[in-house]
């Protein structure tokens, strides 16, 4: 959900009042976006689609530079361009 903490909560509340399940209120992500200290509308925007990138390609969030072991992309057989 793309909205301020305090604005998530009141629309959860409503969506509990209006019948909706704990389970399907507990799959609500709010605020939207990466951590990564955005300020700005643009930076704000680019935690967002990070978040959606990383969740549509099953990724986990963290530095690249943590990762063990060879891209995805060189693990599924697939060579990297550099």
């Amino acid at each position: 959900m793309i909205a301020s903490r305090k604005r998530s909560r009141l629309v959860a509340d409503f969506l509990h009042g209006e019948g909706f399940a704990e389970a399907a209120l507990a799959r609500l992500r709010a605020p939207a976006g990466l951590d990564f200290g955005a300020r700005t509308p643009e930076e704000i925007a680019l935690s967002v689609l990070g978040e959606i990138v990383m969740l549509r390609r099953g990724g986990t969030g963290r530095p690249r530079c943590h990762h063990a072991g060879p891209p995805r992309e060189a693990a599924a057989g697939r060579e990297l361009v550099a």
